[in-house]
């Protein structure tokens, strides 16, 4: 396992999972920076995304939780990733770099499905409840695409020009909100309703 070398200090990753009263703490050991990650829907994955900040290389990594035991890497970002999400089924990951992709992979092969080029990679990333939507975070703006065919539905203003870092639906899909934070360190959020936001 290759260490990450920060401003000129060894530094040991490890990622701690809580699984409960029952059973011993599992520590994953990752050499990147995790900057976001997720767990599977059923539970039994952790997909981490990050990379080297110096080196701006980037690659994601799949967990299993029960083991601690590295069962996937996705790579081939070319900077550091700093937006992940699952699908509702499972079956796909979707990973936001600085490399101004957003990336599609299938979970258990680690194959890159499909590649997006965003004006912002790095943004937030947000399925819709049903799978059918993914949002992704632009500056001063969200992008919805149709999740299987990957086409641009529509991209929406949110009322600020900084970049959004957050997205995230409603657990029934109605509201879709997006967020930044400020200078001062205050979250700047829009809460709308991506319905009215689609092409019919």
């Amino acid at each position: 396992m290759r260490p990450l070398m920060y401003v000129g200090l060894l530094v040991l990753l490890s990622l701690k999972v809580l699984l409960g009263p029952t059973q011993a703490d599992q520590t994953l050991l990752w050499a990147d920076t995790p900057l976001a990650m997720e767990f599977s829907p059923n539970g039994n994955l952790l997909a981490v995304g990050g990379g080297n900040i110096v080196a701006r290389t980037g690659e994601a990594a799949i967990f299993q939780v029960a083991t601690g035991n590295l069962v996937q890497k996705l790579e081939g970002h070319r900077n550091v990733i700093r937006a992940l999400v699952w699908a509702p089924d499972g079956k796909t990951i979707v990973t936001g770099a600085d490399d101004s992709t957003v990336r599609f992979w299938d979970p258990q092969t680690g194959e890159l499905k499909h590649t997006l080029l965003a004006d912002s990679g790095e943004g937030g990333l947000a399925f819709s409840p049903d799978g059918k939507t993914l949002a992704s975070g632009g500056p001063g703006f969200v992008k919805l695409w149709n999740a299987e065919t990957r086409e641009l539905v529509r991209a929406i203003r949110v009322g600020f020009n900084f970049l959004v870092r957050r997205v995230a639906f409603s657990p029934d899909g109605t509201l879709l909100a997006a967020g930044r934070w400020t200078s001062e360190g205050q979250l700047c959020c829009s809460i709308r309703r991506p319905a009215k936001w689609c092409a019919p």
